[in-house]
């Protein structure tokens, strides 16, 4: 048997998570977390959406649906081009992007 560094390897040892990975973890975490708020938005509008537009409930659900086909579409559209730039600018911009639409769509 070779030596080994993985927890595996040593069961009292607790691996800790750099300064950095909390960092990312944050991030990610923050993405998310703007993304459910998002899509949050829609479902109290469900009554009053039908009403005024004139839907059925399943019309509404593939309404509430379409950010999720709209974040694939965007995410596959997209990965070529934020691969090209800064990673931490594509964020900001892409989040700024997104700040702005829903500020836009509450007006």
């Amino acid at each position: 048997m070779g030596s080994s560094t993985t927890s595996e390897a040593c069961p009292g040892r607790v691996d800790r998570l750099s300064r950095r990975q909390w960092m990312l973890l944050l991030v990610l975490a923050c993405v998310q977390f703007c993304h459910v708020c998002d899509f949050i938005i829609m479902v109290p509008l469900g009554p009053a959406l039908e009403k005024s537009l004139h839907i059925h409930t399943r019309q509404f659900g593939l309404l509430v649906s379409s950010y999720g086909f709209a974040a694939c579409v965007t995410a596959l559209l997209m990965s070529r081009w934020v691969d090209r730039f800064d990673r931490k600018r594509s964020l900001l911009m892409l989040f700024a992007s997104f700040i702005a639409g829903t500020f836009l769509c509450a007006a």
